[in-house]
């Protein structure tokens, strides 16, 4: 058994317990969970940091050889990104078990101070003063019971500052241990991330997302469950990879749930028609997938493609394009020789006053309405047939002048 005491004595004369004394301890999972809450009573009680040996430096090499560019992934940024994680070794098995439990040791010093200032009310200014870290927010929840039973808190005391002080220190050893434990873990994120690479996101953005899923899943990881932190992970990095993928590879955003129905969907379709040739249909996706017809519409109708309002199918060029200017000067093909308007003007002078007013009301020329021949006639002072009969004498003769000949130049 060890002398956890004496260990944290070690630390008090040294300044700080450093990793590689607690190695022993962190080695065994027998001991560790026999001393733990000892452990950390004892360093919370000596006021002492958490492994200060434990540095965010990579292992390997500064100077590291340069890679060939990998085609999966053309972007330089990206290969840059790729030859610095490279420079941190993976870990084993062990390994990830110790640093869980090095972790898990910095938390609860964390949850004992955060204990010991929600006792004298200084939750509020926990809050308001150190923000809303997972790890903060996970300690703050960590001991409800033992908090209930304290009692009634008392007012905030003189030595807020210090324990603001105090809890923010510890929340950096924290940090510390998660950070380096996600950095050896990196690796991870671009082979799941290579995965989606031809689904319209940057492969820098999937990668982002997965990282930053890294950091949860360190944090939500159970090393005695006796799975491999990359084992956990994977499942944490897909979902965000995912999410990202349904929020930002297409115009319109599909909810999540709605996006892995339709992988669904399409991996049916797919294994069907390489079977038999031809595409399934709804009533035959609802039968073999046991949903409901539907919602299997539903979500066909979501796959559609985005056209946008401003492109013809057809056409390739924008609408905006093909559509006229109010404001530039009207372009005709016309004819060489007298407009349709002065040529239209002579025909007319041909016929009398009555016949040319007639046929103006009657067609709408000179930028009037087009009247009936009830409207005519009531202007007139004659009947319909009258109008009509002097509407078709007008026509036939001018059907017979030489000038209607010019006018067909017009019509083509």
């Amino acid at each position: 058994m060890f002398d956890v005491r004496r260990l944290v004595h070690r630390g008090v004369a040294e300044g700080a317990l450093r990793y590689e004394l607690l190695r022993p301890i962190l080695g065994d999972p027998v001991a560790y969970e026999g001393c733990r809450a000892r452990l950390a009573r004892e360093v919370q009680r000596a006021g002492i940091g958490l492994y200060p040996d434990l540095e965010e430096s990579p292992t390997g090499p500064s100077d590291s050889p340069p890679i060939e560019p990998d085609p999966r992934f053309p972007s330089d940024s990206l290969q840059v990104y790729l030859r610095e994680v490279r420079r941190f070794s993976p870990m084993g098995r062990d390994e990830e078990a110790a640093f869980a439990r090095a972790f898990e040791v910095a938390r609860d010093v964390l949850a004992l101070d955060i204990s010991a200032a929600i006792s004298q009310g200084e939750s509020p200014a926990l809050l308001r003063d150190l923000g809303s870290d997972p790890l903060l927010l996970d300690a703050l929840r960590a001991r409800p019971l033992r908090l209930a039973a304290r009692g009634k808190p008392r007012g905030p005391g003189r030595d807020l500052p210090r324990r603001l002080d105090r809890i923010r220190w510890r929340l950096g050893d924290a940090r510390r241990v998660r950070s380096l434990f996600v950095a050896r873990n990196l690796q991870l994120v671009p082979l799941f991330a290579r995965r989606y690479r031809k689904l319209g996101v940057p492969p820098l953005d999937l990668i982002q997302e997965g990282n930053a899923a890294l950091f949860r899943a360190a944090e939500k990881f159970d090393w005695r469950r006796g799975v491999r932190f990359s084992t956990y992970a994977q499942w944490w990095i897909q979902q965000a990879i995912l999410k990202c993928l349904y929020s930002q590879s297409r115009v319109v955003r599909l909810p999540v749930y709605l996006g892995q129905k339709l992988k669904r969907l399409n991996e049916a379709r797919g294994d069907f028609y390489g079977h038999s040739g031809r595409h399934l249909t709804p009533e035959e996706l609802s039968e073999s997938l046991d949903e409901p017809l539907a919602r299997i519409r539903r979500a066909l109708r979501s796959s559609a493609p985005v056209v946008s309002l401003d492109r013809d199918r057809e056409e390739e060029s924008p609408l905006s394009e093909r559509l006229p200017d109010p404001r530039a000067p009207e372009v005709r093909d016309e004819p060489p020789g007298p407009s349709l308007r002065l040529r239209l003007e002579a025909l007319l002078a041909l016929l009398s006053e009555r016949e040319r007013k007639i046929l103006r009301l009657r067609y709408g020329l000179g930028g009037v309405r087009p009247c009936t021949l009830d409207e005519v006639s009531g202007l007139f002072s004659v009947s319909r047939e009258r109008v009509r009969q002097i509407q078709v004498r007008a026509l036939e003769r001018l059907r017979a002048q030489a000038e209607r000949g010019r006018l067909a130049a017009f019509l083509g």
